[in-house]
């Protein structure tokens, strides 16, 4: 909605993972660290630099790439093998 955007983030690794930042199309969304224990599920608040649209219109997200802590590695960057897609709200 606006520029918020939610992302609904699941650690699946056995180990603690912290993530550092979310990155759309090579501009930051979110930099504030959270870390997830394995199993845990969160909801991260990032901020885009557009408006999403008018209730409804649908978006795509290309290049979105997080980028996360895993024990003693730091800055492990994972980029979505598809784009994220949803309608605004």
């Amino acid at each position: 909605s606006g520029t918020t955007m939610e992302l609904q983030v699941v650690n699946n690794d056995l180990e603690r993972l912290g993530v550092t930042d979310v990155s759309v199309a090579g501009s930051s969304v979110y930099s504030t660290a959270k870390n997830f224990t394995s199993g845990e599920s969160a909801v991260l608040t990032a901020t885009l630099g557009t408006t999403c649209g008018a209730a409804g219109t649908p978006f795509t997200y290309s290049d979105v790439v997080i980028t996360y802590n895993k024990g003693s590695v730091t800055a492990i960057k994972q980029t979505g093998t598809k784009p994220l897609v949803g309608k605004c709200s």
